[in-house]
């Protein structure tokens, strides 16, 4: 986890601070964000890409525990708003004494944030909600030399992939299999033809 990527990036001559926080809680949200820049110095880049675990949330709506629901939007949604509003506001206090220094804030959305798709409502719904999070940012933090875009990936197999998987597949049916039909329903309408890697 955290102690193995602080070690990658040491190994290649850089600094890393691992620190535990819950994106939920503005409270820890402002204390992990005043730990980094006392440790640090400062932050330029923020990238927004914490989530709520994959599998329950992949149902049909009218299956789908109010809980889970719940669970989703607070992560992706509410955990997004907090962190990038203290970071926001601690790049806007910086650029009003520099206003050379800017900053950037990257958004992880998705691609079922542009399009939905069937069993993936809650999923969807805060990817939606972060494009929208991400273009009113982006008009009120550009003045003070801040940019802020979303990212908009497509499938990729990773271990969140895999825990989709294993809540989509039917019964009796292998993790492996399902993960290679994804694949190839994503290639099928992907302008390049494949995933991304």
């Amino acid at each position: 986890g955290l102690d193995a990527v602080a070690s990658e990036i040491g190994a290649k001559g850089r600094r890393a601070l691992t620190v535990l926080a819950d994106v939920t809680d503005a409270a820890s949200v402002d204390r992990l964000v005043a730990e980094v820049v006392a440790r640090l110095g400062k932050i330029d880049v923020f990238v927004a890409n914490a989530g709520a675990a994959e599998g329950p949330d992949h149902v049909p709506v009218v299956d789908l525990d109010e809980d889970v629901f719940d669970l989703v939007q607070r992560v992706n949604v509410k955990g997004t708003f907090l962190t990038t509003r203290a970071v926001a506001r601690h790049l806007i206090a910086r650029h009003s004494v520099d206003p050379t220094n800017g900053g950037r804030i990257l958004i992880m959305s998705s691609l079922a944030g542009k399009r939905a798709m069937p069993l993936y409502a809650a999923y969807s719904a805060s990817k939606f909600a972060l494009v929208g999070l991400t273009q009113s940012l982006a008009h009120e933090l550009g003045p003070h030399g801040i940019t802020v875009n979303a990212l908009c990936p497509g499938f990729i197999p990773t271990e969140r992939a895999t825990a989709t998987a294993g809540a989509l597949r039917e019964p009796g049916e292998s993790i492996d299999h399902r993960i290679a039909s994804m694949v190839q329903q994503r290639e099928a309408v992907s302008a390049l033809g494949r995933i991304g890697g």
